[in-house]
């Protein structure tokens, strides 16, 4: 279903389980690591973004991680693109009313991916990448709402409320007037009742070098220590308890960086360490 509306409340056909809108102030849950859900946040922030992160989430998933988790991806995101990480805090409750942040699409994403049957997105700010959350919807079976100030190229009925202006309904509707469906039959919305406020946990970004070392079995300390030696040969890291394995996945991300001899510290976990060091 598609409703058009230009009203200031959060205006439905019939009643969801999760409502996703700017208005709404619940944070996104985490994003399970289970297709499709990876693959269609993966397309939605490489078409926002320019990232792709299909890889990373894949990696959380081996190293054992049952949902996404924004410190980890901080470590592992190219420098350039970290800042992405941050506009993730994906670590609240699946609630009744959340926010679409850092856009409707990618929290629809997370929301759907624990398993919603039923969802609206208020799409009236950002309707980018909707479509990839309508593919999900109908792949895993979820019913799905979406509120938009125009009719979208996307398959569903269209409702249009009262608060849609004439020379927009006329197109639609015709000369029909008050909530109508498309053929002018009369519906009654369902206006949803906001949250007055939103607890959200914070992410502490600092800890992503006690996660890294939690999800690679590594001891804290190695990360300082691998600092404090700034160039090391293979023989070194052995020493400092690094398994083969384990090395395989600080080169992958940038942690460490490959030169003749050996290892040298790479640019991105000395960041990592002023962050933990900024705490």
């Amino acid at each position: 279903m598609i409703v058009i509306d230009r009203g200031s409340e959060i205006r439905l056909v019939e009643d969801v389980e999760v409502v996703v809108s700017p208005l709404c102030r619940g944070q996104p849950p985490p994003l399970k690591l289970d297709r499709p859900a990876m693959e269609f946040f993966d397309e939605v922030v490489h078409d926002i973004y320019g990232e792709r992160i299909l890889p990373h989430l894949i990696d959380q998933k081996i190293l054992g991680l049952d949902e996404m988790d924004p410190r980890l991806l901080l470590a592992q995101l190219p420098l350039k693109s970290s800042y992405i990480a941050f506009l993730l805090p994906y670590v609240g409750r699946a609630g009744r009313c959340i926010n679409a942040y850092p856009t409707a699409v990618l929290a629809s994403l997370a929301v759907l991916s624990r398993g919603v049957r039923s969802l609206a997105v208020d799409v009236r700010w950002d309707d980018r990448g909707i479509a990839k959350v309508s593919q999900m919807a109908m792949q895993i079976g979820a019913k799905l709402q979406l509120i938009a100030v125009r009719p979208l190229d996307l398959p569903g009925e269209i409702f249009v409320t009262e608060k849609v202006p004439f020379y927009l309904r006329r197109r639609i509707v015709g000369l029909a007037r008050g909530d109508v469906d498309g053929a002018g039959r009369q519906f009654a919305p369902l206006i949803v009742r906001l949250q007055e406020e939103g607890t959200w946990e914070p992410v502490d970004y600092g800890l992503v070098l006690d996660k890294i070392a939690e999800v690679l079995g590594l001891r804290e300390s190695v990360f300082n220590e691998l600092v404090e030696l700034g160039h090391v040969a293979y023989r070194s890291v052995v020493d400092l308890g690094v398994r083969p394995w384990q090395l395989s996945y600080l080169l992958k991300w940038d942690l460490l960086e490959p030169i003749a001899g050996g290892f040298r510290v790479g640019r991105k976990l000395l960041y990592l360490i002023s962050l933990s060091e900024r705490r």
